[in-house]
């Protein structure tokens, strides 16, 4: 699983609160998700809580944005959603 946290971090131990977000939402559609999940709240459980709003989010296909990084997930929302309609 070490391997999926790249994208984001070295390693687990360097995983940021702020970087568990683009961790999950780039492996959302692996089979091994939910297992990515455990494997990252088990090496760092001071991140439980963000992998949970996370996995709420991103079942919830953006739609129900944290208050905390609202801005930053709006933007990237309205920026992902402007470029799909541009492409069409």
């Amino acid at each position: 699983m070490e391997h999926y946290i790249k994208i984001a971090a070295n390693s687990i131990n360097k995983l940021r609160k702020q970087d568990v977000y683009r961790v999950l939402d780039t492996y959302y559609h692996l089979p091994e998700f939910s297992e990515l999940c455990d494997y990252i709240e088990s090496n760092r459980p001071d991140l439980k809580t963000e992998i949970e709003l996370c996995r709420i989010e991103l079942r919830e296909g953006w739609t129900l944005l944290r208050s905390r990084v609202a801005e930053n997930h709006c933007e990237r929302y309205i920026l992902n959603r402007s470029s799909q309609k541009q492409s069409i």
